[in-house]
């Protein structure tokens, strides 16, 4: 799991994060990622969460999650739990 990009939106000011997902299993999956965003204190602002449905076997994919209230100053982003289920 990596974090592709951690920035605030350009017109709404909410952080977004785009987590990059590998299905390391031998099925298609779904996978639900939970994000932190946090401040340069470390305090969390905001939650966001992406979905990623039906990944193949190996496949790589890239999900967009997005908090609900305004970026902090020093936005930072953190995988919090990654779930993987069957399809």
């Amino acid at each position: 799991m990596a974090i592709m990009k951690c920035s605030a939106d350009d017109l709404s000011g909410f952080p977004q994060v785009e987590p990059a997902v590998e299905n390391h299993s031998s099925k298609a999956s779904d996978h639900i990622v939970s994000i932190d965003f946090t401040g340069a204190s470390g305090v969390r602002s905001s939650e966001g969460t992406a979905a990623l449905n039906n990944l193949a076997a190996g496949q790589k994919a890239n999900e967009k999650a997005v908090g609900l209230s305004k970026a902090p100053s020093g936005l930072k982003c953190r995988v919090t739990k990654v779930t993987r289920y069957a399809s």
